[in-house]
């Protein structure tokens, strides 16, 4: 059915009165409880009208005037529920794969009992695909894509409560196999996993049991299939956030220390492994925020709690070139757990998390970093807190899985772009 009416652009609908209801510029897709691929079955299929802006321009003609009509009609970015995983997930990961591809792996469904499971998306044909099962089930890790294109994923927890794994393994994407590699020097979760310019893969910080903070940090080589402790961070912190910088070196921002949330941040270097902590700290503490290298080289911090457990709607911006914190314009809706990606414009969605009160949001909202303004967009269909995004091929954002009440999954997916 998918099918037979995706290619569909203008139709008529029939009310129950015998009116033709005209829909255009439409497309139809499968709802996620409906047939997905039944072409005998219309269960489940959705018509989503794409929004679009449309600017008229009408001149009148007389005998002294000639007047001409135009009309412009500019498609509007928004939402489309895509096709829904097979297993309901959170806590889980979701890389990009060379090919186009996304690979989602682990989570849990339950909050407190780890997935093995693993399934990749299409983005041609928006049809999951269940793949090869990790050695290890686990949430609350990291998953990093290597340079010859396998995944690597990285410590994380069974259960969410005491118990770390030191092990990590490689996901084969042409095999679709799974393979344990090197052992980690410490167990850890809640911890950062950053690509370096030469391929290894630093990670950072993190906690072994839900009550101890690490500081430590080792790195991965994929060549020897190794670990080597580098040095230590100058704060221990877990549940903080790291990205790339424009010369190759890592920036740590926030978390949580030995007593409360972090204002500071912190820089590796690849080159002589040392940490050094930046000019200034952030204006407010924060954890379970997102972090962002934006086009222009500097950093975008935006929402998480504080030290209060408040939500925050705040976001600053870190100059790479200064090592300066600046505070950027408020987002419309306090938020953490959120996720944020950056498109192909320069500008960044954040899109679901926590609200200040701590109900699940199903709004998002536009940082435009040339203005350094935030704008809000359609909200998704399902509010939803730790989910994954990515971006596609196509520069279009899929949003995957995730929470709306803390204990059941959604299996659901959904796509922002036009």
């Amino acid at each position: 059915m998918y099918d037979k009416f995706n290619s569909v652009t203008d139709l008529n609908i029939v009310a129950d009165d015998g009116t033709l209801i005209p829909v255009e510029l439409c497309h139809v897709q499968s709802h996620p409880s409906g047939n997905f691929d039944n072409d005998n079955s219309a269960n489940g299929i959705v018509i989503v009208s794409n929004a679009t802006s449309t600017t008229t321009t009408t001149t009148t003609t007389t005998t002294t005037t000639t007047t001409t009509t135009t009309s412009t009609t500019t498609p509007i970015a928004g939402w489309i529920l895509t096709g829904s995983m097979g297993t309901a997930r959170y806590h889980h990961t979701q890389v990009n794969l060379a090919n186009g591809n996304i690979l989602v792996a682990g989570g849990t469904a339950d909050g407190s009992t780890a997935l093995n499971s693993a399934e990749v998306y299409n983005s041609s044909t928006a049809i999951w695909t269940t793949t090869g099962n990790m050695t290890t089930a686990r949430f609350d890790y990291t998953a990093s894509i290597l340079t010859n294109g396998n995944v690597l994923v990285v410590g994380g927890t069974p259960d969410g409560s005491y118990l770390a794994w030191n092990s990590t393994e490689v996901y084969n994407s042409s095999t679709g196999i799974w393979t344990t590699t090197g052992t980690m020097s410490t167990a850890r979760y809640y911890h950062t996993a950053s690509i370096l310019t030469n391929g290894t893969v630093l990670v950072a910080g993190g906690t072994p049991d839900g009550s101890t903070v690490l500081g430590t940090a080792e790195v991965y080589d994929s060549s020897t299939r190794s670990w080597t402790p580098t040095s230590t961070m100058s704060t221990a912190r877990y549940s903080h956030t790291a990205s790339i910088l424009a010369n190759g070196n890592v920036l740590v921002v926030g978390g949580l220390g030995n007593s409360s949330q972090l204002s500071s941040a912190e820089v590796y270097n690849p080159s002589t492994g040392i940490w050094t902590t930046t000019t200034g700290n952030m204006s407010t503490t924060r954890m379970y925020h997102t972090q962002v290298t934006l086009t222009n080289g500097n950093v975008l911090v935006a929402g998480g709690i504080n030290d209060s457990t408040a939500g925050l709607s705040s976001a600053e911006v870190y100059n790479s070139s200064t090592g300066i914190w600046t505070t950027t314009s408020t987002m419309s809706s306090a938020r953490y757990s959120h996720t944020a990606s950056i498109l192909a414009n320069g500008n960044v969605l954040v899109a679901g998390g926590l609200s200040g009160n701590g109900t699940a949001l199903g709004s998002a909202e536009l940082y435009n970093a040339s203005t350094g303004l935030w704008t809000t967009v359609s909200n998704m269909s399902s509010a939803r807190y730790y989910h994954t995004a990515s971006i596609l091929t196509n520069g279009n954002v899929l949003v995957v899985g995730g929470t709306a009440d803390g204990s059941s999954a959604l299996s659901s997916a959904e796509v922002y772009g036009l």
